[in-house]
């Protein structure tokens, strides 16, 4: 039963909660019964489990980065990233969106609605992140991440006009409704930074969606906005 803070095992998992220590490593950490249990059906490779088996609560709560108490956690190995691939249906682009909870939602959104991969532009948060990872409930397991190894917003639009994919864009203002669009069976949803939108270089590359308000709200968060526009877009593919 491990008790004390100075086990290996609990640096390490401290070590974890930065980027810096998951570079270092080539690891992650996963919290929550739910997310270990579809990490351990995924084809991840997985180093140490930690539970209340093998801890004290308080050494979970000191090695897990959640503000509730988790009573698993687990470590496993950073993939190999997907340089390149082949899909059908819906590509999820994230251009420079920087919360980790966002992005983790948005993942999970994009798992529900059976998207096919998901591309995080430089600028966006690391997608291993504890946060990130504690939000996607599970879906960071089952959705393929493509990182390109130039991830800058140009390379990205290049990348998908060299492999002649229709290209969409979220804007809060100015763009036709997703409801009143006819989408194609293959194609990218790009959405941008929080504050700033998407980088200027999708401007002339993209058809661009604007959700439609009712009320007096100025926009939605972009994980609501990419999660209407996902399932949108799976409403309205052409047949």
């Amino acid at each position: 039963m491990i008790s004390s803070r100075q086990h290996p095992l609990v640096k390490l998992c401290r070590e974890l909660h930065s980027a810096k220590g998951r570079k270092k490593h080539g690891l992650f950490l996963v919290e929550g019964q739910n997310s270990v249990e579809q990490l351990r059906r995924s084809d991840f490779v997985v180093r140490h489990f930690l539970d209340e088996s093998s801890a004290t609560p308080e050494i979970l709560a000191y090695a897990s980065d959640a503000q509730t108490a988790t009573k698993t956690l687990a470590i496993a190995e950073i993939p190999a990233p997907i340089i390149d691939f082949d899909f059908e249906g819906i590509l999820l682009v994230l251009d420079g969106v920087g919360d980790p909870g966002n992005v983790g939602t948005l993942l999970r959104a994009a798992d529900a609605a059976g998207a096919s991969g998901v591309v995080l532009t430089q600028g966006s948060c690391d997608v291993w992140n504890p946060k990130t990872v504690r939000s996607a409930a599970g879906s960071l397991f089952s959705l393929p991440i493509v990182n390109l190894e130039n991830r800058s917003s140009e390379a990205v639009c290049a990348w998908l006009h060299s492999h002649e994919i229709p290209i969409f864009t979220a804007e809060a203002h100015g763009g036709v409704s997703p409801y009143e669009t006819a989408f194609p069976r293959r194609g990218a949803l790009v959405l941008g930074n929080e504050r700033h939108g998407v980088s200027p270089v999708w401007e002339a590359a993209a058809k661009k969606l604007t959700l439609p308000m009712w009320g007096n709200a100025e926009s939605l968060n972009v994980a609501m906005a990419g999660t209407l526009l996902l399932y949108a877009w799976r409403m309205g593919e052409k047949s």
